[in-house]
């Protein structure tokens, strides 16, 4: 392995093509990345339905992923990026969830900002034991998304819910209950 990518704490990446099953060869190449930034893309060239296998086991030190998904397949998020031990930091843009975006019990352990943008999401569902450190959480032009999930007001480290006028009440109900548990969250409206 070269002696620079051992070192590397930051990479960017702007083209990951689907179908992309190659992706343990590419990040295990990237051992010590604590911030990782990629756009996957669907190749021109394929027929094939695009698959979103995204090997991140060796990326044990990963605090923050920005991922901008461009392609019009309705993909699963990859359980893999829930279990990062590290992550801090979450930034998802574009249709990566299809329709439904259930997290299960005990995901995302670590993360304490989480932000989807443009995705093609409806329903968005936490369970109990899923964000516990979340402080920030941010909704940007997902317009068919309902509403924030109700487990978001029991999460007493949220401190500031930022989303766009539709999730509006959604967000207020979220705060009121939070007030009720004596914990001050700031709704931010755009």
């Amino acid at each position: 392995m070269h002696p620079i990518s051992q070192t590397l704490r930051t990479f960017s990446y702007t083209g990951l093509l689907l179908p992309y099953e190659r992706s343990e060869m590419f990040f295990k190449k990237l051992p010590n990345v604590q911030t990782l930034k990629f756009q996957i893309k669907h190749a021109e060239s394929s027929w094939q339905e695009p698959k979103l296998i995204l090997d991140l086991d060796y990326l044990s030190h990963l605090e923050s992923l920005t991922v901008h998904y461009r392609t019009f397949a309705d993909n699963s998020m990859p359980a893999a990026i829930s279990r990062l031990p590290n992550l801090e930091v979450l930034k998802l843009d574009g249709g990566i969830f299809g329709k439904t975006w259930n997290v299960e019990d005990c995901e995302f352990q670590t993360l304490k900002y989480l932000r989807l943008k443009e995705l093609e999401i409806e329903e968005f569902n936490a369970y109990d034991d899923s964000f516990p450190l979340l402080r920030h959480f941010v909704v940007d032009k997902c317009e068919k998304l309902q509403e924030i999930p109700i487990r978001f007001a029991s999460i007493s480290t949220l401190k500031i819910i930022e989303v766009n006028r539709h999730l509006e009440s959604s967000a207020r109900y979220i705060q009121e209950e939070q007030n009720d548990l004596g914990n001050d969250l700031e709704i931010l409206i755009s």
